[in-house]
């Protein structure tokens, strides 16, 4: 006969294998439920429908947030443990809360009527649901986003990955028949284009995005152009992150990757710092943006507000987006310098990148810090730390000089052409806008197709470039190009190692430099080819600065990318793609990886150059 312990242990290890099925459907009914709250948001917002219709959906959202009731309160009961690791516990209690109110108010009051009190209508208001179920709804996606990257894929391959899924769902949604107005019609290749134009951030267009969406479609455009400033992966990570236990050691070391982190310890604070310095900068740029435009464009304070939020993401996005006609160079903002200038020093904080930004946020809170020290006599002179990294003063110094460099010449250039009728700090302020917005942005206070060929050069010279690494904007990066730079420089010379700041940049950075340069240039090659190939009629001019710009993810144009045919501008959604992802990044993803073998062959020498 078999002992009792046998049997124990045999019920214990079925009880494991029922609790671990439970949780898996659990979890598996959580994802629906929260995909069938968006789809169900999106159908209501975006379709015309019956009063009869609303009622109906708004009963299935009571549903809806009763299967969340029930499944955070099976958590709450049997996942005690794992909740509270979890960092953001106290907003999920918080939120479980008010699911527990507002499903109360809804059954003691089915049908809410004018009569009932205000708190009553408050919490059986839309608004309320909306919150609620998009809320729980990307929290729950987030976690199993997150879970993916437990399989094997490529950290580059993940990216690309979530680039692509949040492409073809905003394509979908600024098909919804109230995204657009109604005289507009708006084909599928036209919504992927400007679908995969607002998440690269890069801002061509081949519509009139002020004539073609409604305050809807503008609204999806912002949504795409915050997610693909920020990175899918970053802002599902987040969630994940702040409302899980402990995660997976594989996942971090994916995440660990992706943000370029030096340590596990810092993944979650580099994150939080990556949300809240874009949401801090962009709140500030909104205010500013909203004082330039008060009472100066005919609007009503609701659009006011919804022009300066729109504005500010789309700058230090890097994006270029305008809901105006003529984008900055428009009647009613074109003497706005006040607006000019704060939508270029946002494209400028974009384009930095958020560990540049870090590194100067913990220099200056290491300056006050050390002067409050002095100030309450703990410390007599100022302590220096090595606060500021190498990569921060590469990318700093070749921002800065090419700010200076394209100031300079775009003020030459312009100055008895597009400058010539502005006052001196008109020529001042859209100078330094000249130079600012090839960085990536796409915004323009000029006619385009009216500069030099000398600034048209200079445009896609720094189109090219581009802004600095984890940044928003796209280019070959300027820590690419000053490596180059330094590299050629060391090699005329005859010396080996490159060393800047007393510090030797390692040889494998070097190798990526100019395999980032190489395949750069080969791409703008060959889609140029292409679409020179396609458009036998178009300006060859215009053809390679629609490629520099698409790339580049700058959005800036000659007034080409609207008239070309449905090949063309698959080139340009394929270019603009690569530009956000990397190139590199896709061949690291596609390509096996090389495993180091220990040996070598006996070394000859190439003739190059």
């Amino acid at each position: 006969m078999f002992p009792v312990k046998h049997y124990w242990y045999k019920a214990k290890l079925l009880f494991l294998k029922l609790s671990k099925l439970l949780v898996f459907l659990a979890h598996l009914l959580s994802l629906l439920t929260g995909l069938a709250a968006c789809l169900l948001i999106v159908y209501e917002l975006g379709f015309d429908l019956t009063a009869g219709e609303r009622e109906s959906i708004r009963q299935l959202y009571y549903k809806l947030l009763t299967v969340f009731f029930l499944f955070y309160t099976f958590r709450f009961l049997f996942r005690i443990k794992e909740i509270r690791k979890e960092k953001g516990r106290r907003i999920e209690i918080g939120v479980y809360l008010v699911l527990l109110i507002v499903l109360a108010v809804h059954w003691q009051h089915p049908h809410v009527s004018p009569g009932d009190s205000l708190l009553v209508r408050i919490f059986d208001s839309r608004a309320i649901l909306y919150v609620l179920l998009l809320f729980l709804s990307i929290l729950e996606i987030s976690k199993r986003v997150f879970g993916v990257m437990n399989r094997h894929i490529p950290p580059g391959m993940l990216f690309a990955y979530s680039f692509l899924l949040i492409i073809a769902v905003g394509t979908g949604m600024l098909m919804l028949p109230h995204a657009t107005v109604p005289a507009a019609s708006l084909s599928f290749i036209d919504a992927l284009f400007t679908s995969t134009s607002a998440v690269c951030v890069t801002g061509l267009t081949v519509t009139d995005v002020s004539a073609t969406f409604t305050p809807l479609g503008l609204g999806i455009l912002m949504g795409l152009i915050q997610i693909g400033g920020i990175g899918v992966m970053t802002f599902t990570s987040f969630f994940a992150l702040s409302f899980m236990g402990n995660s997976p050691f594989k996942n971090n070391m994916v995440l660990k990757d992706m943000l370029n982190e030096e340590s596990l310890n810092g993944i979650f604070r580099t994150l939080l710092h990556i949300i809240f310095t874009t949401l801090g900068i962009e709140l500030i740029g909104a205010v500013v943006i909203y004082c330039g435009i008060c009472g100066t464009m005919g609007m009503d304070t609701a659009d006011e507000i919804f022009f300066s939020v729109f504005h500010s993401v789309s700058g230090f996005c890097n994006a270029g987006f305008s809901t105006l006609h003529g984008n900055l160079h428009d009647p009613m903002v074109s003497t706005n310098y006040l607006l000019h200038t704060t939508v270029a020093l946002l494209v400028v904080f974009g384009g930095l990148g958020f560990p540049i930004i870090s590194n100067f946020y913990r220099l200056i809170g290491h300056f006050f810090h050390n002067k409050w020290l002095q100030i309450i006599g703990k410390q007599k002179r100022y302590v220096h730390t090595k606060i500021i990294r190498v990569n921060t003063r590469i990318a700093g110094y070749t921002t800065l000089i090419l700010l200076v460099a394209g100031f300079v010449l775009f003020f030459a250039f312009e100055y008895d052409n597009t400058l010539k009728d502005l006052s001196l700090s008109g020529k001042i302020a859209t100078a330094f806008f000249g130079a600012v917005t090839p960085r990536t942005a796409g915004f323009n206070t000029v006619t385009l197709t009216s500069m030099m060929p000398a600034t048209v050069m200079l445009t896609m010279a720094l189109m090219w470039i581009g802004a600095s690494p984890m940044s928003t904007g796209g280019g070959v990066k300027t820590t690419t190009f000053a490596v180059a730079c330094l590299n050629m420089v060391n090699i005329a010379r005859g010396k080996q190692r490159l060393e800047i700041f007393k510090r030797e940049i390692n040889r494998m950075t070097i190798q990526r430099a100019f395999a980032v340069i190489v395949l750069s240039v080969v791409w703008i090659i060959v889609s140029t080819f292409c679409i020179a190939a396609a458009e036998p009629q178009a300006d060859p001019t215009a053809v390679f600065f629609e490629c520099f710009s698409a790339l580049g993810t700058v959005g800036l144009t000659l007034d080409l990318t609207p008239t070309l045919g449905t090949f063309s501008k698959a080139v340009l959604v394929a270019t603009m793609f690569v530009g956000r992802v990397g190139m590199l990044t896709l061949l690291s993803g596609l390509v096996r990886q090389y495993t180091e073998k220990n040996y070598t062959y006996p070394q000859d020498s190439v003739m190059v150059g």
